[in-house]
Parts: structure tokens; sequence; C-alpha cells
């Protein structure tokens, strides 16, 4: 089975098939990588527990864009989707370099990086801010 990763939920703050759910946080869990098929089983049927599928992780490394702007694209829509919350990023608010190629699956340049965090809107700023802050 391909790694999927899946998003959990819940309304009350339990354990089930091996991991902790506190209310209202959101916690990224990847099957088999994290948990086993048999814990995911136990978490998917527990009525408490919403499960979200995102979908399977390839298990091929993604090339790295050799256009700039899609790189620096898929740098912003990465950022918003680190694991970690606040963890994936240093002081100065930049996605930490290691995080981001753990998610794009290539080492981004830290100028690409540098561009991605300038070339945010303001609307897209405040999310990351309220992001951070979470």
């Amino acid at each position: 089975m391909n790694p999927v990763c899946i998003q959990v939920t819940t309304s009350r703050t339990h354990w089930r098939g091996g991991q902790e759910f506190v209310q209202g946080k959101l916690k990224e869990l990847v099957v088999p990588d994290q948990v086993s098929e048999e814990q995911f089983t136990l978490i998917k049927e527990d009525p408490e527990l919403l499960v979200k599928v995102l979908g399977e992780l390839s298990s091929e490394p993604l090339a790295r864009p050799e256009d700039e702007d899609t790189r620096i694209l898929t740098i912003q829509e990465a950022m918003f989707s680190l694991p970690g919350g606040k963890d994936a990023f240093t002081k100065a608010g930049t996605p930490r370099i290691s995080v981001l190629e753990d998610v794009l699956g290539w080492k981004p340049e830290s100028d690409d990086v540098d561009a991605a965090v300038d070339g945010l809107s303001e609307e897209m700023k405040a999310d990351l801010k309220a992001l951070l802050e979470a």
C-alpha cells in the first residue's frame, strides 16, 4: 500500500488507535508510516472522529520545476500545508528548507523561498500569520 495522508479532528479529546486526538485540533497522519492499517481502521470507525483522506502519497520523488514562476508558486502552496505548524517556520516567518524539501520532494533554493514569501498577497500574508499564531 502506498502511504496515504489523512486529517483527523474530534469534538472530544481522547485516544484511539494509539494516537491522542485533541478537541478542536487538526491532526495529520500518514498510513502506514505513522499509524498501521489496523490503527487506521480503529480511527476511521470511531464515531467521534472526523477523518478526511487527503490522498495517496507518491513514492516517486517529484522533479524540481525548471520554471522559476512555477517553483515559487509551488513553494507558496506548500507553505500552507507544512506539517508541524509553526515549528516548520523560522523565527523570521519563513518556512524551513528541510521541511519544505520533505513536502515538495525536492530541495528549494533559499532565493526561491525568499521570493515565494515576498510574493505572497496581503491576504495570504495575513493567513500565514494567523497560521503561525495558532
